[in-house]
């Protein structure tokens, strides 16, 4: 039975390989069918099918080719007389035009560039030697404008996956997932307007890892599935760093924190001399404490407990800013180049107790204060601006 089968199928196509031309030219004249064929070598299968490209067949019903050498199975289908060879269509309402050697399998798209070949549904090329797969919107196409590239998407009318040109023939496009047909990395993920770009890596089975692996595996960042925490691995074997994610407490050689911040085997190495330990006061205000050449402490009164705390500070901030006379008599006056004055806006005078006793604005290079109605003692002068701050202190008489 199925050597039976066998043989019958390959006489039908047989039949329609190479009888289709002389059954089309006996029935295009049928008038209930209504095919019209003038191309040499041309056929058509079904009806109301015009053929006048040479060595072309129309199988199916409103087809129309005007072009050589190509082939529609289909309704509604046509290829203009502008394109070239090897232009074949299997579908419903679609166009070929202007081009060459491009296929359509689908309903209502449309190809205008040369080697270009669409699967799906309204689908439409933009430049030449690409492939388009998926389905546009409703009354939209799908469409790519880059050459030599795969994009991919559904309801839309731009690609949700896309594949780049090679450099050359020993090398390998860029990825791109989203809008994004111009990939900056091997893989570059961009997010629409109204969502995050976030990439999920999700293991279930029970302490399975989820994680990157960079270097060849020289260094893993992960989690396990049965945990929150997040762990930074080098030498496959050595905890880096470990963010508890029940306590939120960090280690730097552990992976065991009992504090905000734990470091085992090592230092702290705080190398600008500007930078130091930020602590806040019963009061509220926030100090920086920095070392002298004795090696001791010296606590610095920020302006606030954010933004100074937070941003990067010049090497050496006013570094030529004097306060004279000093010890202070009734006033001192605030010497400053005008560099200095651009990026310093405010004075403030502290007390040794961090209150507050005077402030106002620089308003030029040599700027005077008035201390008569201060008492006679040790106070912090500080200069605010531009995201800086300076400090030294001043003695009133």
């Amino acid at each position: 039975m199925k050597k039976a089968t066998l043989i019958l199928s390959s006489v039908f196509i047989l039949v329609l390989a190479f009888g289709i031309n002389t059954w089309a030219q006996e029935c295009y004249t049928c008038p209930d069918l209504g095919n019209v064929i003038s191309g040499n070598g041309a056929s058509a299968l079904g009806s109301n099918n015009t053929v006048n490209g040479s060595n072309s067949s129309a199988i199916g019903n409103n087809n129309t080719i005007s072009s050589g050498s190509g082939i529609i199975a289909g309704t509604y289908s046509n290829i203009s007389s502008s394109s070239g060879n090897s232009v074949i269509v299997g579908g419903a309402n679609t166009i070929i035009s202007g081009s060459q050697e491009s296929y359509i399998f689908g309903s209502g798209s449309e190809v205008q560039h040369n080697r270009a070949m669409l699967i799906g549904h309204r689908l439409k090329s933009g430049s030449s030697n690409q492939i388009i797969i998926g389905a546009g919107d409703v009354g939209n196409f799908l469409t790519c404008n880059k050459t030599l590239s795969l994009a991919v998407g559904f309801k839309s009318n731009v690609p949700t996956f896309f594949v780049g040109e090679s450099p050359s023939n020993v090398r390998t496009g860029r990825v791109g997932i989203g809008n994004n047909t111009d990939p900056q990395a091997k893989l570059h993920i961009k997010a629409d307007a109204s969502e995050d770009a976030t990439l999920l890596l999700e293991a279930t089975g029970t302490n399975k890892t989820s994680s990157f692996l960079l270097g060849g595996g020289a260094a893993i960042i992960g989690t396990t599935s049965n945990s929150n925490s997040l762990s930074l691995v080098t030498g496959n074997t050595n905890t880096r760093m470990f963010i508890n994610g029940e306590s939120g407490h960090v280690g730097i050689g552990s992976d065991e924190p009992q504090t905000r911040l734990q470091v085992s085997g090592g230092d702290i190495f705080i190398e600008d001399i500007n930078r130091g330990i930020i602590m806040k006061s019963p009061d509220g205000n926030c100090w920086r404490g920095t070392l002298n050449n004795q090696g001791q402490m010296e606590f610095t009164l920020l302006p606030d407990c954010i933004t100074v705390a937070s941003e990067a500070l010049p090497t050496n901030p006013g570094a030529s800013i004097r306060i004279a006379p000093n010890p202070a008599n009734g006033y001192f006056e605030i010497i400053c180049s005008q560099d200095e004055l651009t990026c310093f806006k405010t004075y403030t005078v502290y007390d040794m107790y961090g209150k507050q006793m005077l402030t106002g604005s620089l308003s030029g290079q040599q700027q005077r204060v008035n201390t008569a109605q201060l008492s006679s003692g040790t106070y912090l002068l500080t200069l605010t601006g531009n995201l800086q701050t300076w400090s030294d202190k001043v003695v009133v008489k």
